[in-house]
């Protein structure tokens, strides 16, 4: 993924993948960094906004991530989907971490 950043740097979708990418890894604050980047190039994706919400609840920024989730909820109508994508993050482990 990062080596698709080079053809196309300014791909929000990617750069969210990018931080995915990192949570597998258990790296968080690369992965927060990540969706922050995704948000910059567009801040209306959901994807990004539900990254960095749950990546904010495990800092314990609640006011923080109840802003992402409202935006996502803002422009994705289904509140259960930004919902479950939110909780899918938090609840992540990744491999040989559970």
């Amino acid at each position: 993924i990062a080596a698709e950043l080079g053809d196309h740097p300014y791909s929000a979708t990617i750069w969210w993948r990018l931080g995915y990418a990192y949570l597998e890894r258990g790296d968080e604050a690369n992965a927060l960094a990540s969706a922050e980047a995704a948000l910059k190039m567009n801040p209306d994706d959901v994807q990004a906004l539900a990254l960095r919400a749950s990546l904010l609840i495990k800092q314990k920024n609640f006011k923080a991530a109840d802003a992402d989730y409202h935006r996502a909820c803002s422009i994705e109508p289904d509140a259960d989907l930004v919902r479950r994508k939110i909780l899918y993050f938090v609840n992540y482990k990744p491999e040989g971490k559970n």
